[in-house]
């Protein structure tokens, strides 16, 4: 890849024409493999070279312009055609009805705050006892060696829990409310840093960095986006469909309701 990404970027006329072949190539067999891992079989609009052609036409140069490096490059293309593909499957295919973005940025708010309230619920097909588990390696991941000690745990599980106001929290601790959100301020920079360190192993590339702003520094989408080079859809799309599950798969849904209360605004008050 590091010879074709500079054959890419610097390559001579007959160099780059050379190049985009095979970088369409490439391409064309890795949106094979979505669909024979979804287990689609390819139709007029979900043809391997209709969504190749389409991120070609339609962000390929700035996915190569903003790439760090080959790796880079290689993960913003591979998650372009993933995305488009499920762009397609969304909205009824190629010709189908065009979704405003107001539509992806609601799913990644939702993603997150659609999750359980007020600590372990389940339904009734849930395996309680499995969700109880994954809570309490959620209590270890925050509670180890350099994590939150006992009255920073009680303060985040008051708040996102049991959904208590800091004003209430300040009453127990007998300090200002200010001095209470100080507090929670630090409790949820750290509780996120290890939450970070803990998916973070388990992430694709392109994950990793869009998981590093929006956990560490708390950016925006839009922010996100200009760190990343992804289009704030391709944002979206990567909380939702790898960082989400991530983070429920290893918490629960219990403890990824937690972590969504971390990430907001709403709990701040």
């Amino acid at each position: 890849m590091a010879s074709l990404f500079e054959s890419l970027r610097h390559g001579d006329e007959r160099g780059l024409h050379a190049a985009i072949e095979t970088m369409a190539a490439r391409m064309t067999s890795w949106a094979k493999g979505e669909l024979r891992k979804r287990g689609i079989n390819a139709r007029s609009d979900l043809q391997p070279e209709s969504l190749v052609q389409s991120v070609m036409a339609g962000g390929f140069e700035r996915i190569l312009r903003n790439a760090k490096d080959p790796e880079h490059f290689e993960a913003t293309i591979r998650l372009a055609l993933k995305h488009k593909l499920i762009d397609r499957l969304k909205r009824g295919g190629a010709m189908g009805p065009v979704r405003a973005f107001a539509d992806f940025r609601e799913e990644a708010e939702n993603a997150m705050a659609a999750l359980p309230t007020n600590g372990p619920r389940f339904e009734a097909d849930l395996d309680a006892h499995k969700e109880f588990a994954k809570f309490d390696r959620f209590h270890r991941a925050l509670t180890g060696a350099d994590g939150l000690d006992a009255t920073q745990w009680k303060i985040l599980e008051d708040h996102l829990v049991h959904e208590r106001s800091l004003g209430d929290i300040a009453n127990d601790l007998g300090i200002q409310r200010e001095a209470a959100k100080q507090r929670y301020a630090t409790i949820r920079r750290r509780a996120l840093a290890l939450v970070h360190g803990h998916i973070a192993r388990g992430l694709s590339t392109i994950a990793k960095m869009v998981a590093q702003k929006a956990f560490l520094d708390r950016a925006d989408l839009d922010a996100i986006s200009g760190a990343t080079g992804l289009s704030e859809a391709d944002v979206v799309f990567t909380l939702a469909d790898e960082i989400v599950p991530a983070i429920v798969a290893q918490y629960g849904t219990a403890g990824a309701q937690v972590v969504a209360g971390l990430l907001g605004s709403r709990h701040a008050a």
